[in-house]
């Protein structure tokens, strides 16, 4: 998760590396569309990577069921135990010097 964390920082904070190492993997993508594509992974993921609930509430209501599963619930499949205790350690204060 720090190497995540520390990626993320890196996306976040240097945009021309992270539009270099977007474009050794997205190969022969037009300029524009890979700096849009920037700009829009860039809003869409958070710097601290807490798993947004009400899109994983939509997600399961949205899973087809036959009806004999038990009703899963968001806190039954994320464990945001490793985000906040790497928050609670200041990494996320030290990544983005906040």
């Amino acid at each position: 998760m720090r190497g995540y964390s520390s990626a993320l920082a890196v996306f976040h904070g240097q945009k021309e590396t992270a539009l270099k190492i977007m474009s050794r993997y997205l190969k022969g993508l037009d300029p524009l569309v890979l700096e849009k594509s920037y700009e829009a992974y860039k809003a869409w993921v958070p710097e601290v990577p807490y798993v947004n609930q009400a899109g994983m509430e939509t997600a399961i209501a949205l899973t087809p069921t036959t009806g004999r599963e038990k009703e899963v619930k968001y806190t039954d499949i994320v464990d945001e135990s490793l985000v906040r205790e790497l928050e609670q350690q200041g990494l996320y204060r030290s990544l983005y010097k906040k």
